[in-house]
């Protein structure tokens, strides 16, 4: 299993600003509180996200609970266990040193973490199952923008600050020998004309907390958040394998079901795994997303889409039958896009992998497609590495289509 990266990122301004916090020590105090309420649970309709440029990404963050990462938190901030379910994180997974291992950063907000200036944040690294902290970051707030600019090989971060007379500004933290540079040692911009790259963290958070979410909340060592984590699928050592992401994405949803015409009856019985992806290296996601259900799969796979966002609308490149996950995507490329590799099997088939390859105009489909038996000298990226019959048994099945 390669190593990961966590950023762990206590940060929302708006939130920040419900708790006091000691000067000296830098913790909150709960006498300084005049109301605590604790997080509800209840699911309510989709927030979108924050509004953002058109050469700005958003990502919404994560909805699956992280156990590990909890502990830590608790740990580090040493939070009493009657102020867990006070206290709520958020995070995505990211890549900012480019190196090919993800990273993640949290966002956690609560009596303990967070001030009137924003929140803390803490970047982490992860060997196996141990988590180390490598780098704690103070008066931050969200979404947090991943800049495409590098300082020193780092992607810089642009955060919201908020000066004198609750101005919001920016700051822009850079990578240098000792990590990134404080927010207040920053530089301050005044707005983000000329900046592109991608916001992670990007829920609209009051709107969410008005219509009743507010993150994952935390949990006491001895509670188990949601169902045990099932491990990826088995994969060769030269590929590097990427769980499905776990946060719903409303306008996708609304493309699959219109695409394929499902009922709202059968929304509930239909699930999808996407992950974002780059294809054909020119700096700008896809979209791919398998869909299971009775409208989309059959004896021999699924159907599947590859989808471009342009202007904030979804846009369907192509469309795929007889996919099973998890999907590679392999280094080598074809007419300058990478080559797609996927379990072949059901339907009498004997089990293989086939070779999508592109034309210059689109992949071919899996009976066109190359077969090979194995994945011997194959080096890439698999995608929607779940092991999904594990999941099912431990009672998860991916995201659920729900009525839009």
């Amino acid at each position: 299993m390669y190593k990961k990266i966590l950023i762990a990122g206590c940060v929302l301004m708006s939130m920040g600003m419900l708790y006091g916090v000691n000067p000296t020590t830098g913790k909150s105090y709960a006498s300084e509180q005049t109301t605590f309420t604790k997080p509800t649970t209840t699911k309510t309709k989709t927030v979108p996200m924050v509004s953002l440029s058109k050469y700005i990404k958003g990502v919404k963050s994560e909805t699956k609970a992280n156990a590990a990462l909890e502990k830590l938190i608790i740990d580090h901030y040493d939070i009493p266990d009657e102020y867990l379910d006070l206290t709520t994180y958020y995070y995505n997974y990211v890549d900012l040193n480019a190196d090919g291992k993800k990273e993640i950063f949290v966002i956690v907000s609560g009596p303990y973490t967070s001030g009137t200036g924003g929140d803390c944040a803490l970047w982490i690294s992860q060997s196996g199952k141990k988590l180390a902290i490598k780098q704690e970051f103070t008066l931050m707030n969200a979404p947090i923008i991943i800049s495409n600019h590098k300082t020193n090989g780092v992607h810089d971060l642009v955060v919201p600050y908020y000066g004198k007379e609750n101005q919001k500004q920016y700051k822009v933290l850079t990578s240098g020998k000792k990590g990134y540079t404080r927010v207040s040692d920053s530089k301050t911009i005044k707005s983000l004309t000329g900046t592109k790259g991608k916001a992670i963290i990007a829920n609209d958070i009051l709107k969410e907390v008005k219509n009743g979410k507010s993150g994952i909340s935390l949990h006491s060592s001895k509670e188990t958040p949601n169902t045990k984590e099932v491990d990826m699928v088995a994969l060769p050592a030269g590929i590097k394998g990427m769980k499905a992401s776990t946060t719903a994405n409303a306008s996708l949803e609304k493309l699959i079901a219109k695409e394929y015409d499902i009922p709202d009856d059968s929304l509930n019985q239909t699930t999808y795994y996407y992950n974002y992806v780059d294809l054909n290296d020119d700096g700008k996601d896809e979209i791919f997303v398998m869909i299971n259900g009775p409208y989309t799969s059959g004896t021999g796979g699924n159907s599947a889409l590859l989808v471009s966002e342009s202007n904030g609308e979804l846009h369907i490149i192509q469309r795929f039958t007889l996919i099973n996950g998890p999907v590679i995507i392999s280094d080598h490329k074809t007419n300058d896009v990478h080559d797609l590799i996927v379990p072949n099997y059901g339907g009498g088939a004997k089990s293989q992998y086939k070779v999508l390859t592109s034309t210059g105009a689109s992949y071919t489909t899996v009976n066109d497609a190359k077969s090979i038996d194995t994945l011997d000298g194959v080096k890439g990226k698999a995608i929607i590495a779940n092991d999904i019959v594990k999941e099912i048994e431990n009672g998860q099945s991916g995201l659920t289509l729900q009525k839009r």
